[in-house]
């Protein structure tokens, strides 16, 4: 292509093209290491979903969405079930709302020349190295022609410059399919500028140059739709071009149209195309799916009173400065506008918004002298054109965050490359001086985003935490010697508070702030009474924990001594000096409020490391929603030394917690700790994975290593006391490890990494450093939290199951040990009997023989001695197994485990929940009260048995005033009785016998068939033989099991229960 002369230009500009090149590659490198470039056989991420569903002849996702999600009619929002985030749901299916330019560009090719799929890290880094050289090639065009005698030095600074201060870098650290259409739009952006400055300055071969500027502009407003604006930019350029060849002497038809022909067809075509496209997936061509996202949709999207309030944080807030690596903080955002949506992490370019006011009064100065020729003037006055449009949109959204300063930041950034370009060929004392301070803050901009880049969303921090540990500590021992004399000093903190006089009960008001949005610690007070509250610890965004009450006497001063996490730095930072390792990890992970000398707030919870600078005293943070500001009165806080009396008793080995926790329902798919283990780097932790409605898995992290539990069953409305124990001794030919119980039984145990039992540390429901998927705390509702001693002869209560009637073997546990392996299994012989059978790894067994029933399930109590296992069934020992050595054997208990076959066993385990405590057994007899506003519904009343092998009796309410009593035997269904006449406003008695009823004692016909009394007169009479069970099965107004055929819980109310044997007397 003759004229395309865009070279570099310099050894000196190549060397800072190779620089900017290569920290952008490590930014991304650093992040996805080895895994970038790989491809994928299946379609797992964004993009390549909806590149396979175009492969497929589809244009939407290759996705099955759940069946449940969809809209509710009254807000917008979909039900609370599994679905994909920020992708259009529209019609039962999935599409991306953003145009399809980087799958025709990248992932589609690829994919038919391969039949694999790249990684969206891999494509936005692509576009983003791709779109910074097509920007240097832009600049070094316009150089060549307006600027041609640059100094070597100053043009290679802007290179460097133009590859690390547009925003890039914070974009790739996390690189999902946002950041690959933003990427996208950038590279494309950069070429269609490119051709466009091409085709102004060239006299010949205009054509080529247009038609690449139309298609490109296409392509960066199919990338991102608010870049179609850009398309704008066209018929202005076209029109410069007409009046140019008009100027020249080319005045026939076609030169006159040339211009808007080249420019407009590319530029058209994909225009319709995109249009096309929108009507094809949603009926409508202007509609890109914004309106069909799962997890709503804001009021409104733009509006012309956000864009000062967007310019303001990108380019004028204040830097958010920290004394910490790495240094920079996101812009707070405390103040929106009304209906402003959503925020981001938005770190801003202060340093861009005085260097582009005072370069553009000086051009503006001295237009004249600094730019010669039309064209060159064209240029110049095309860019700034072209930053206001593509700057326009996302100014006047609903939302800010660096990668969409990808829009406009570069161009932004090629204006002041110009202008310094310009005045480095000048040798004035005012040339001089701005070119000087142009150069010094774009070194400083290049630091300040290479920093970002480091702190952007945690994502180096919490995936690569060895390594941003490494880094962190090299940068901070070379700053902390020259930050500490500017900074305050960091540490525990002691100030007077007087309570105000009056607060309504409820009423919650900050005691301090301290963060940023996504990384914030606040203590709130919250008053209970007159004279009485609480303190409340938020740990933003993972919830909050509250401590007890307190009284306190309003307009009284007191002594506050705060020793919280947040107040101090990280973990081995300079400021630390010679403190141990383990102190400053648990200085860092509590909190301790302290009144007069009580304390009144005492929290093992890991915090954020905030510089005393960025604390907030009695003032709301936007993050924290409270109360404005506290209205008592607070003094200036002191410097204060921490206690540390508490540490010794913190390492304790000898002792186990056991917390009493209700699971949170909402999470399903994600993880949340239930225990940290040791200190630093070597922690390691115990999570609990929400794996589905019914059941969870327990996670076992530790460094270089990952074990997952089989599944246990759960009943998510009721709470469940969950432990952790360490087992074993760190030691030479020791086997450390840990074991988990759910409501008194070992449900699993795991291996350990910890070389040293003097480090170790339990700290309870928090992941202390911060790291892996699991939440930084616990979500749910703890109710109790204690610990217990660890027993000399350790017990595991295993779960209790009924028997099979079969001839198979159900393996009650392996032992991998040393000297000895084998499964104990237990089998059916007759409707009395069992035997349990050890299995050894050579093929030998031995047998025992237990009794069995019906209607009593199977429990075993597994006893570990110094040199044997023994097992207990009703407290009589029935199996023991002696081992040689067992401390310093390498052993594993594995329950419900075949160790030759690896297979767990699937038992009909006893569900967890607390039985319904009524004495003795037979029919039941209930005082209830039916709700009133539930037509249409069926509803538990009496549920029995297990998950597969249960019954009920339900009632269904048919009407107003009518309902009908029903039955079902599972596996079989059962009848449902013909419409009762109630008054639903009045109480009613039930009489309900079922065979399932009874325990101690034989059935007859009469007994073991189903019958339900209503008001003293039979309602409903079913023959089915109900499963066999025993009554600590027994549920009232409650459907644990999942029967089908009514809800988990009856809403009405139960007055009284009782037993009793024969029906109610006809009134």
């Amino acid at each position: 292509m003759t004229g395309m002369r865009v070279g570099v230009g310099s050894v000196a500009g190549w060397v800072s093209l190779f620089i900017a090149t290569a920290v952008i590659l490590w930014t991304s490198i650093s992040m996805e290491g080895p895994h970038l470039t790989e491809l994928s056989p299946r379609p797992v991420e964004y993009y390549t979903r909806q590149t396979a569903g175009f492969a497929a002849g589809e244009l939407s996702m290759r996705v099955t969405p759940h069946p449940h999600v969809s809209y509710v009619a009254s807000d917008g929002h979909p039900v609370p079930e599994p679905f994909l985030l920020d992708a259009s749901f529209y019609k039962d299916r999935y599409y991306l709302y953003f145009g399809a330019a980087p799958i025709l560009a990248i992932f589609m090719p690829v994919f038919l020349l391969t039949g694999a799929y790249p990684n969206e890290p891999f494509v936005a880094l692509l576009f983003v190295v791709l779109g910074f050289w097509t920007s240097v090639a832009w600049v070094a065009t316009w150089k060549r022609h307006a600027a041609p005698s640059t100094p070597v030095w100053i043009w290679s600074v802007l290179v460097l410059a133009m590859g690390l201060c547009t925003g890039a870098l914070p974009t790739l650290r996390r690189s999902l399919f946002y950041e690959v259409a933003a990427s996208s739009g950038y590279f494309w952006s950069m070429v269609g500028l490119l051709a466009c400055t091409q085709a102004l300055f060239h006299k010949t071969h205009k054509g080529r140059w247009l038609s690449l500027a139309g298609f490109a502009i296409g392509m960066a407003g199919a990338s991102r739709g608010t870049l179609l604006p850009l398309l704008i930019l066209l018929p202005v350029l076209a029109a410069w071009c007409t009046h140019q060849n008009w100027k020249n002497g080319a005045r026939n038809r076609w030169a006159l149209l040339q211009p808007w022909l080249f420019a407009g067809f590319p530029a058209t075509a994909i225009l319709i195309g995109l249009l096309g496209y929108n009507f094809a997936r949603f009926g409508h061509p202007l509609e890109f799916g914004f309106r069909f996202q799962v997890n709503g949709m804001p009021p409104k999207m733009f509006s012309v009173s956000w864009v000062w309030h967007n310019l303001r944080y990108y380019y004028f807030a204040k830097p958010q400065l920290y004394p910490y690596f790495p240094f920079v903080a996101p812009v707070p955002d405390i103040v929106r506008p009304a209906q402003y949506w959503s925020y981001e992490q938005a770190h801003g370019q202060a340093y861009m918004g005085p260097l582009v006011v005072a370069l553009l009064a000086a051009v503006v100065w001295r237009w004249k002298k600094l730019i010669p020729g039309s064209a060159s003037s064209a240029a110049f006055v095309f860019t700034a054109v072209w930053f206001a449009v593509a700057a326009a949109p996302m100014a006047a959204a609903g939302v800010r965050a660096n990668r969409y300063m990808l829009d406009f930041q570069p161009v932004l950034l090629g204006l002041v490359t110009l202008t310094v370009s310009l005045f480095g060929t000048r040798r004035s004392w005012l040339s001089r001086m701005v070119t000087t301070a142009s150069i010094s803050t774009l070194l400083v901009g290049a630091a300040f985003n290479f920093f970002a880049s480091l702190h952007s969303h945690g994502w180096l921090r919490d995936r690569h935490r060895n390594d941003y540990t490494a880094i962190a500590r090299r940068f901070d021992r070379a700053a902390w010697p020259i930050l500490s004399h500017f900074a305050e000093p960091p540490g525990a903190r002691s100030l007077d508070i007087t309570f105000p006089a009056t607060r309504a009960a409820g009423t919650t008001e900050p005691v301090f702030v301290a963060g940023i949005y996504e990384e914030a610690d606040a203590l709130l007070v919250q008053y209970l009474s007159p004279g009485t509250a609480r303190f409340i610890f938020e740990h933003h965004p993972y919830g909050d924990l509250p401590g007890p009450a307190f009284t306190y006497t309003p307009g009284k001063p007191m002594k506050m001594d705060l020793e919280v996490g947040a107040f101090y730095p990280p973990l081995d930072h300079p400021w630390w000096k010679d403190r141990p390792e383990a102190e400053q990890q648990q200085l860092q992970n509590r909190v301790v409020v302290r009144l007069d000398g009580k304390q009144c707030l005492n929290l093992q919870v890991p915090c954020y490391s905030i510089p005393p600078s960025r604390i907030v005293w009695g003032k709301r943070d936007r993050v924290i929603w409270t109360a404005p500001e506290f209205g008592g009165v607070l003094s200036e806080a002191q410097v204060s030394r921490p206690s540390v009396d508490w540490l010794a008793e913190r390492r304790s080995t000898d002792r186990v917690f056991e917390a009493q926790l209700l699971l949170p329902r909402d999470r399903y798919g994600t993880m949340e700790p239930i225990a940290s283990i040791g200190l630093g780097m070597e922690t390691e932790m115990i999570s609990i994975e929400y794996s589905k409605p019914t059941y969870v898995r327990f996670v076992h992290s530790s460094p270089g290593v990952d074990e997952t539990s089989a599944p246990v069953e759960v009943v998510y409305e009721v709470p469940h006391a969950i432990s952790v124990e360490p087992i074993g001794a760190a030691k030479p030919g020791g086997n450390p490890g840990y074991r988990i119980w759910v409501d008194g039984a070992q449900v699993w145990s795991c291996g350990s990494s910890r070389k040293d039992d003097s480090r170790i540390e339990i700290v309870p429901l928090s992941n202390t450093q911060k790291r892996g998927p699991a939440r930084h705390v616990f979500g749910g509702e703890t109710l109790r939290l204690s610990y217990i001693p660890v027993p000399s002869v350790a017990e595991t209560q295993l779960p209790a199951f009924f028997l099979p009637n079969n001839s198979d073997r159900i393996p009650i546990l392996s032992l991998v040990s040393r000297n000895s392996n084998g499964t104990l299994s237990v089998r059916r012989r007759d409707h009395r009997d069992a035997e349990l059978i050890w299995r050894s790894e050579d093929g030998r067994e031995s047998t025992t023989l237990i009794g069995v029933s019906d209607r009593v399930p199977l429990g075993f109590v597994l006893e570990e001695g110094k040199s044997e296992y023994r097992l207990r069934k009703d407290g009589e020992i029935v199996w023991r197994h002696s081992t040689v050595d067992k401390e310093s054997a390498r052993w594993r208990l594995e329950p419900w485990k075949n160790a030759a076959t690896g297979d767990v066993a699937t038992v009909p385990l006893i569900p967890v929940w607390k039985p319904a405590i009524i004495p003795g057994d037979g029919p039941i007899r209930l005082r209830v009260r039916f709700p009133t506003d539930r037509q249409g519904h069926a509803e538990p009343l009496i549920v029995t048995g297990m998950t597969g092998a249960g019954d009920a009796v339900y009632v269904k309410y048919l009407g107003p005033d009518t309902i009908s009593i029903g039955a079902d035997h599972w596996g079989i269904g059962g009848p449902s009785s013909p419409p009762i006449k109630v008054d639903l406003s009045i109480e009613h008695e039930l009489w309900i016998s079922m065979g399932s009823l009874f325990e101690n004692q034989p059935l007859t016909g009469i007994e073991s068939a189903t019958r339900v009394w209503l008001d003293g007169r039979e309602a409903f009479a079913w023959d089915q033989p109900t499963h066999s069970t025993a009554t600590a099965t027994l549920q009232l107004g409650e459907n644990k099991i999942g029967i089908s055929t009514c809800e988990s819980v009856f809403t009405g109310t139960i007055i009284r229960k009782s037993r009793q044997t024969k029906p109610p007397a006809s009134q």
